[in-house]
């Protein structure tokens, strides 16, 4: 077994880098390929940022 001797010595890893890859790859799979690179890095932005699609202060207001 290899162990990563920079993380004994900085106790730092990549791991938050490698669930952002994660979840970025996901993102690409599911869309099956994107139209132009706005669309994908937008998608991205909305999956990784934590974005709520309906936030609860402006649904469920009432008219008039």
């Amino acid at each position: 077994m290899k162990f990563n001797r920079a993380y004994f010595k900085h106790r730092i890893t990549n791991a938050v880098a490698e669930g952002l890859n994660s979840k970025i790859a996901t993102v690409q799979k599911r869309a099956f390929g994107y139209r132009n690179p706005d669309h994908f890095k937008i998608a991205v932005y909305f999956h990784c940022g934590g974005l709520d699609l309906y936030p609860s202060g402006f649904t469920h207001r009432k008219v008039g």
